[in-house]
Order: C-alpha cells, then sequence, then structure tokens
C-alpha cells in the first residue's frame, strides 16, 4: 500500500493479464498525494500463482456476505507484501490467487463466456478455468485482507468489469468507482457493441507463441501500440520500461494466458440501480472497446457522469494518466471519507 493522507484508499483494479507492476508509476504517485493507493497482481499474473476453481455450486462472490469467505490465505501478509514507494520491484507483490488449498472459499459462478474479454477467445476454445466474478471476489478478499472497510476503485478494461460486479454486490464498500476504457455488463438482447479490428485480433492469436526475451518484449511493446492508439504520440521506451518491470516483478518474461476467455455475467440490466458515485472515463481511442462502449455503459448505470479523455486509448502513457489521476481525485473530493 502507498500511503496518502485520507481515510479511504483507491483501489486499481487492472485489465486482463495485467500485473500490478504495469499501472503507470505517475498516476500512482499522482493519486497516493491524496489518498493511500492499493494494487494487486490478478491471480495468474505477477507473484499470484495459479488456483483451480472451487466447487461452482458452493463458491464464488454470489456465494456467502460473509467477508471472512474471501480473505487472503495467512501467507499473503499485507505488511508483507504490499506496494511500496520504491524502484526495487522486489516488494511490489501482493499475491491474491494462492495454493487452492489455502484458499478454498474462491470459485466461479456457471456464467457464459464474453468474448470480448481478454484476448481473442479462439486461442483457448476450453471452457474457461475461471471468470470475472472469481477476480471480483479477489479484489474484495485484498480489501479484507487490508480491513479497509470502503475503497474508491478504479477499474481499467476487464478490471472496469469487475468493478461493475462490486458496484453491483458490494456497493456498501464503495466510496465510489471510476472505470475506464471499459463496457457494461452484457445485457441478453442488446444490440452488439464494436470490436477490436483485425490488426489487433491477429496480434492476439500470436500471444503463446514462443518467444525469447527480447522477442517477448518487442511483442509486448508492438501490442502496446495497437492499444494506444494513434491520436496521441506513442513513447515505445516508456512502455518497454514498463513490462521490464513487470518482468522482474514476476521472475519470468512468459506471457499470461489465463485471462483469454473469462466468463462474465449477463447482469448489464442491474447497473441502473447502482447509486455509487461513479464516473465513466470514455477513452475515444481504444480499439477493445471502442465508441459508442463508455457513452453505454453511462447511459446503462443512469446515473453515473461520464468525461473523455481526448486521444486516450486502452492505455495510457504518462501523461495521459497524471491527468486520469486529476480527473478521478476531483471525482472523488466531495465524497465523505469513512470515520
Amino acid at each position: 500500500m502507498v500511503a496518502g493522507p485520507a481515510t479511504d484508499p483507491v483501489l486499481l483494479v487492472a485489465d486482463a493479464g495485467a500485473s500490478l507492476a504495469l499501472w503507470p508509476e505517475p498516476l500512482i504517485s499522482a493519486l497516493a498525494a491524496h489518498r493511500p493507493v492499493l494494487c494487486y497482481d490478478h491471480r495468474d499474473t505477477g507473484r499470484s500463482r495459479t488456483s483451480a476453481p472451487a466447487d461452482p455450486g458452493r463458491h464464488g462472490l454470489y456465494a456467502s456476505a460473509d467477508p471472512g469467505r474471501h480473505r487472503l490465505p495467512a501467507s499473503a501478509d499485507p505488511g508483507r507484501h504490499g506496494l511500496h514507494a520504491s524502484a526495487d520491484p522486489g516488494p511490489f507483490a501482493l499475491s491474491t490467487a494462492a495454493d487452492p488449498g489455502a484458499r478454498p472459499d474462491v470459485g466461479l459462478r456457471t456464467v457464459a463466456p464474453d468474448p470480448d474479454v481478454g484476448p481473442d477467445p479462439d486461442l483457448d476454445t476450453g471452457p474457461p478455468a475461471y471468470g470475472v466474478a472469481t477476480l471480483a471476489a479477489d479484489a474484495l478478499a485484498v480489501l479484507d485482507a487490508y480491513d479497509v472497510a470502503r475503497a474508491h476503485v478504479l477499474g481499467w478494461g476487464m478490471g472496469g468489469l469487475v468493478a461493475q460486479l462490486l458496484l453491483l454486490d458490494h456497493p456498501a464498500r464503495l466510496a465510489s468507482a471510476t472505470l475506464v476504457a471499459t463496457r457494461p455488463l452484457r445485457t441478453p438482447g442488446a444490440p452488439a457493441l464494436p470490436g477490436p479490428p483485425t490488426a489487433l485480433r491477429r496480434l492476439w492469436a500470436e500471444l503463446d507463441d514462443p518467444r525469447d526475451r527480447e522477442g517477448e518484449l518487442a511483442w509486448r511493446v508492438a501490442h502496446d501500440r495497437l492499444l494506444h492508439g494513434a491520436a496521441l504520440p506513442f513513447d515505445a521506451a516508456a512502455f518497454r520500461a514498463r513490462h521490464e518491470r513487470a518482468m522482474a516483478h514476476a521472475g519470468t518474461e512468459e506471457p499470461v494466458t489465463a485471462h483469454t476467455h473469462l466468463a462474465v455475467p449477463s447482469r448489464g440490466a442491474e447497473l441502473a440501480s447502482v447509486t455509487v458515485p461513479t464516473l465513466v472515463i470514455e477513452a475515444p481511442a481504444d480499439p477493445v472497446y471502442p465508441p459508442p462502449a463508455a457513452a453505454v455503459l453511462a447511459a446503462a448505470l443512469a446515473r453515473a457522469r461520464s468525461v473523455a479523455i481526448p486521444g486516450l486509448g486502452h492505455v495510457a502513457g504518462d501523461q495521459t494518466a497524471e491527468r486520469l489521476a486529476k480527473i478521478m481525485l476531483d471525482h472523488t473530493m466531495s465524497i465523505p471519507t469513512s470515520a
């Protein structure tokens, strides 16, 4: 946890396949000047280990209201594994998906796979090992582990879908939500939104091709270039440095493939009931969830406010990340902190 002066922290929920080391450092620094910042590794990223799904009939985000059932295993000591203000990648780990024997209470709910989450689903034609609901349970477990009663949540990409489930199922735990470069949970019968372009899908099809470290870095930078879009200058060296940091954090250059085929509940119709103050950040240059995804999400939430960041794509350069932090902080300023 990066310390900050206010009570309610900001919980950062990353995109598919992203560990905590990929968050832009200027975003964390700008937020931490006003609030504590908490971020973590999604399961199967960074230093989180793969966990087998539990019995879907007994476990999952919707199976229990008891927060104790979603706590981290004892091995994930918040005092030892939080994100620290340090350039050393060593302390940057909070594992949220540990040995399944130590964490039996996080499983999945049986739902339809969503073809729009993560890389092309053709990479994995089998049933998903877990879904976005499981990742929402992980996010809740992080709050429980740090004894955080209420947090401001920033969900990016797939993390925005995770945040929507938290808004629906645990609104009392959220002081506010900021949803960036994402789309609404699917509503059966609703018109389909535009999908990623062919060039991006072709690159996704190469995700698990064998590559050495330099080849993997080159692939990731090329991927980020497409995700970034052409509206703003792309700093290839800065994005390469992020991925070098992520590799050092994880201890491997192997790509993350576990999020290529995730299950997402079709609960979009429920979003109109959300009363938690929610801000939708429109990313006009986002190739993954291109317009009108943000507008449809804001309309589905009914009470949400929408702000566009000109030129923002599915990933952000440092200056754009700083601008996002300011917008989010402005959004949260009028919300009273917890006692």
